[in-house]
């Protein structure tokens, strides 16, 4: 045989190889220890139907309901139809992986993805190091960029290697869905398991679940650890008072934002980075706002400047609100009172600026000012 028949040979083969993983691929189910796996196989269901997606982790999963959203936003003149995409624990090369393929998703009719902002590591959760949902964010795109990532770091050559190698072997099962055969089978005899959010759930809430909606251990223990040491949210809570950020941000961090931002735009939509109110802080993404890497960020992780969302009664954990959410509600956070009762009764309340493109504004001021639309269901009196 000769070499060039020899290179014809295995040209060929290769060629079918990724043909048969390309077409399997195509029919394998997202995976199912991920609950946005759901959310977008109602967005692939549901294609134009979506003008504004929230993406993030449980901060965005459990804080934004777009049913409240939508319902200010049209009785301002400004009618949306808002997706939450939120999903526990993700960040980072996930997180950006989702927003990408929820943008293919929901069909071009995106206008504006609010993104909660994250950091970029190439390091891997323990809980998660070889689960299917990191199998899957391990696209030919994001493998190369956290390779990339690993490469520029000064780390040493050894756990460089190591880093890279784990990175690579799940690059390489998600090329050839390794270990998806029996799964892909159970699919197709309609014996999958049941999915996490059901499509009544999504059609109803949209991606939203409250965590008093959960049932489990796991979250009764979340719920005690506040309710058994409350003392030690409110430590957090005066060091992030004090000045307390949570770290800087890396040149790498700076360029993935970017490339976020601009595939965003590719696809005709806005970007708008949010951070919930939580006691972790605002991080990096303010300094990373003034340097003009992220052209819109909304954060509430000031006490002082948001006190309602930090009062430990509007807690479901430390890191999360309760669907009772905010007392007092302004529709563009000009508030005029500090109680509801003050403030004359209408909930949300009327805006005292322009927000949402009334009076001939149309303009996306601020993108809705988020902190107004945390989950809430009821107020508790004090």
């Amino acid at each position: 045989m000769t070499l060039r028949s020899a290179a014809l040979h295995v040209g060929l083969a290769l060629a079918s190889f990724l043909g048969v993983a390309a077409a399997v691929a195509a029919v394998r189910p997202g995976p199912s220890d991920f609950v946005v796996t759901d959310k977008l196989r109602h967005l692939r269901r549901h294609p134009g139907e979506f003008d504004a997606l929230l993406v993030g982790s449980s901060l965005v999963y459990r804080h934004f309901v777009p049913e409240v959203i939508d319902e200010v936003l049209a009785a301002r003149g400004r009618p949306l139809r808002t997706f939450n995409l939120g999903g526990p624990g993700m960040k980072g090369y996930e997180l950006d992986h989702v927003v990408r393929e929820a943008l293919v998703a929901a069909g071009g009719s995106v206008r504006v993805v609010f993104v909660e902002p994250s950091r970029f590591t190439p390091e891997l959760i323990d809980a998660n190091r070889r689960s299917a949902r990191t199998v899957r964010w391990h696209t030919l795109r994001q493998t190369v960029a956290v390779l990339r990532q690993v490469a520029g770091e000064p780390r040493p050559a050894a756990e460089k290697l190591a880093l890279a190698a784990e990175h690579l072997t799940l690059f390489a099962w998600n090329l050839t869905s390794y270990g998806d055969g029996p799964r892909i089978l159970r699919e197709r005899a309609g014996m999958g398991a049941p999915p996490e959010l059901g499509e009544a759930e999504l059609e109803r809430a949209r991606g939203y679940r409250a965590l008093e909606d959960e049932v489990g251990e796991e979250f009764d223990a979340r719920r005690r650890a506040l309710a058994d040491d409350p003392e030690r949210y409110r430590r957090r809570v005066e060091r992030l008072r004090a000045g307390a950020t949570g770290g800087t941000a890396t040149a790498f961090d700076r360029e993935r934002l970017r490339a976020q931002v601009e595939a965003i735009r590719a696809a005709g939509a806005e970007a708008v980075h949010v951070v919930s109110p939580w006691p972790g802080g605002a991080g990096p993404f303010p300094a990373l706002r003034d340097e003009g890497v992220l052209p819109a960020l909304l954060t509430f992780c000031d006490p002082d400047a948001w006190p309602e969302t930090f009062r430990i009664e509007a807690r479901f954990d430390a890191n999360h609100l309760t669907r009772a959410g905010l007392p007092n509600i302004y529709t563009d956070g000009n508030r005029q009172a500090e109680t509801l009762g003050q403030s004359g009764g209408a909930f949300p309340r009327h805006a005292n600026t322009n927000p949402f493109g009334q009076w001939g504004d149309d303009r996306i001021p601020n993108l809705v000012y988020i902190h107004n639309h945390f989950s809430r269901g009821w107020q508790i009196g004090q």
